[in-house]
């Protein structure tokens, strides 16, 4: 969970954790508890697995971009099961630190590929559809304002021809310049 701040309760720790869960905050309240030491503990269903205790509440984080809104979160720890280790480093990566890491992973899960990413450029990723949205935006904005400006100028150049027609024809009439 990293710097993620629990609201009650402790992380996993052994084996036996297996009949329990993290939950956010936001899962908490749709679960229909108002407190965390209301929701601490208790017995819930989740993910086809008969019974569950809320061993922690966390606090909301976004899981995805930050335009989407926050979303019920469960963490379940199954000792038979790896879908994801997340690993926290505040170090640069390099080849052998990936290969220690990949023969750990071996160790405890045989026949599992092994499949690592940094975050950054998974978020960076997330976020290119939304840039290159906001680009054409930036782009059709420009159009707009460019042909109304240019619909502006067309206009004033009308009336000006419109205008220069009118003085004309009172000036051949006679009309002195102050009558104009």
């Amino acid at each position: 969970m990293y710097e993620n701040k629990f609201l009650i309760g402790r992380n996993f720790e052994k084996l036996s954790d297996t009949i329990y869960t993290i939950i956010n905050k936001t899962a908490m309240l749709s679960m229909g508890f108002n407190t965390p030491q209301e929701a601490i503990n208790k017995d819930i269903r989740l993910a086809g697995i008969d019974t569950l205790k809320i061993l922690v509440i966390i606090n909301d984080f976004h899981q995805t971009s930050l335009a989407k809104p926050i979303v019920s979160m469960a963490f379940i720890f199954k000792d038979w099961e790896c879908k994801m280790i997340s690993i926290k480093l505040d170090i640069t990566i390099n080849r052998d630190l990936i290969n220690k890491a990949e023969s750990e992973f071996q160790k405890h899960f045989l026949g599992t590929p092994f499949v690592y990413y940094k975050v950054a450029n998974n978020v960076k990723a997330s976020y290119k559809n939304e840039q290159t949205l906001l680009r054409l935006v930036i782009i059709f904005s420009g159009l707009v304002i460019f042909f109304a400006v240019l619909g502006l100028i067309g206009l004033v150049v009308f009336y000006i021809q419109k205008k220069k027609k009118e003085i004309s024809i009172r000036k051949v009439l006679g009309s002195s310049s102050k009558n104009l």
